[in-house]
Order: C-alpha cells, then structure tokens, then sequence
C-alpha cells in the first residue's frame, strides 16, 4: 500500500477551550497544550520545586508549582507580580477557593495525565542520571575547574619564601610525628 502524504489529510492544529465560569467570572480553560508548552512548563516546575541545598525535588513543592503552572498555561486568568510575590499564599487561595478544583475539572484527565507523569517521569529521570556515573563524573568535572583554581592558590601560597619559612617553623615546634 501507498504512503498518503500527511498533507493530504488535512489535519490542522487549532486551540480548543472550554468557557468556565467561577464567582460570576468567565474564563477560557484549553483543553490541549502544544507539546512545546508542556515541556516548557515540565522545566518550570522542576526548576521550581527543585531543593538546591539538598538536591532533589521537593514533593509537596512539585504539587504546588503543578497546579500553579496548570492554572497559568491552561487558563486565561492572569496574576499580577504582587500575587506572584508570594506563591504558597496563592496556591493556598485557589485551592482553598476551589478555584482550582473547577480549573483541574474542566481539563481533560488524558492532558493532566500527560502532565503529571511527565513531571514525575523527569524527575525520576533527573535524579537517577544525577547518580549514575556519568552523572557524577560531569558533576566532579565540572567542580574541578573550582578545586584547579584552589590548587593553584595552595601552590602560590607554598612557593612563596615567607610562608615556607612559617611552615617549617610550625613544624620544627611541632616536633616529629
């Protein structure tokens, strides 16, 4: 059988929303986002919830910047700076609200499927290549610049006639070993 080009079919993309309506508001909720957006939004929420002290993602954090990135690339709702200045408290308001029980309702569970397995399946993925081998040779590499500059300080510090006296001092005082 013959290949048909795909453009013979006919097929376009065209963004599909849903109006909702929320203490007398309405706002558009889609019901599909590009694959793009979902990916951009995957990293934001990473990025977000990630724990930089402690290397690893934060899960309650994870939950918050997913329904907090939903509401924003799946809804026509806009947020000012100011309420973006305090992100806990406006999670807390559309949750507590129900805001964003009515939002996660409206979208289709195939979409939010692809969403919250895509954001557990990366940072699973994230994490288990930080510890693979590879990944902790890039990471040692990648500090080795920093420990190259502190050998080079070390070794600076030590070639210098005056501190090579003060060392010898020290160890003369200190007797042997």
């Amino acid at each position: 059988m013959a290949k048909v080009p795909f453009s013979k079919l006919g097929v376009k993309y065209t963004e599909f929303t849903v109006p909702v309506q929320f203490n007398s508001q309405t706002f558009g909720v889609k019901q599909y986002l590009p694959i793009q957006e979902k990916l951009d939004m995957i990293g934001k929420i990473l990025e977000m919830a990630h724990e930089q002290d402690s290397n690893y993602a934060n899960p309650v954090k994870v939950d918050v910047f997913t329904a907090l990135n939903i509401l924003e690339y799946y809804t026509d709702i806009s947020f000012t700076a100011k309420q973006k200045e305090n992100l806990p408290k406006l999670y807390d308001t559309c949750a507590q609200s129900g805001l964003l029980n009515v939002v996660l309702n409206a979208i289709p569970k195939e979409e939010l499927d692809i969403i919250y397995k895509g954001v557990e399946r990366t940072i699973t993925s994230v994490y288990a290549y930080q510890n693979s081998a590879l990944g902790i040779v890039e990471a040692i590499g990648s500090e080795a610049s920093d420990i190259g500059s502190n050998a080079n300080d070390i070794y600076s510090k030590l070639a210098d006639p005056n501190n090579l006296t003060l060392l010898r001092d020290i160890l003369t005082k200190l007797g042997p070993a």
